[in-house]
């Protein structure tokens, strides 16, 4: 459909993903310009469960691609052309609205609640939480993830960035609004040469020495 609103990802090939507010994901190739359609939906013991408007969607080194829908998040074997997992979306993490993947492999989740680590065991998705009230913060709705040259991810809300490093799964910093920077919404985050995390706001510049953390 040309209708409704799209998100896109990148993949490591160059493949564009695009999913859409009907449920569906296409996935082209900008080389030979081919585009296959992928109807987003998880049978289980005869039950079968279609996706929703996307949010997000990210495919990983494994070739598993990452879904997240209004109504679930589902994971996808990209080699083998069949859906693995599903997670239905509820209380604990209400929508998700952004996914990653850390240096490690391990997947990790934005949510309306905060941050989750995500590791899929068969058909089940489990989830960590806690990073924020670690640091004494609130878990609230995270706007972008991204995860930087040192194996760091930065997770931007309205109101803060939170920076964990996802080896000891541990919270590093807190940079608030007004205290930190001037802006909450951190539109672009990306890493130069020198050790440095620059994000972008809407009132300027951040740059982070993620050398001296």
């Amino acid at each position: 459909s040309k209708e409704g609103r799209y998100i896109q990802h990148q993949d490591e090939f160059g493949n564009l993903w695009f999913g859409n507010s009907h449920g569906l994901v296409t996935k082209y190739n900008p080389v030979n310009g081919n585009a296959d359609n992928l109807k987003v939906e998880y049978t289980h013991n005869g039950k079968k469960t279609e996706a929703k408007s996307i949010n997000a969607i990210y495919l990983n080194t494994r070739n598993r691609l990452w879904i997240a829908a209004e109504n679930g998040l589902y994971v996808y074997d990209a080699n083998q052309k069949k859906f693995l997992a599903y997670m239905p979306a509820d209380n604990t993490t209400g929508i998700i609205t952004d996914i990653c993947q850390d240096g490690g492999g391990n997947m990790w989740l934005g949510t309306e609640r905060g941050v989750f680590l995500a590791q899929r065991d068969g058909e089940t998705i489990n989830l960590t939480s806690g990073f924020e009230e670690s640091a004494n913060v609130s878990a609230t709705r995270v706007l972008d993830l991204y995860v930087n040259n040192f194996n760091q991810l930065y997770a931007s809300y309205e109101d803060k960035t939170v920076h964990i490093d996802t080896r000891t799964r541990k919270v590093i910093e807190t940079m608030m609004l007004h205290r930190d920077y001037s802006s909450g919404h951190i539109y672009c985050i990306t890493d130069d040469g020198s050790g440095c995390t620059w994000l972008g706001t809407a009132a300027g510049v951040v740059m982070v020495n993620n050398e001296t953390l």
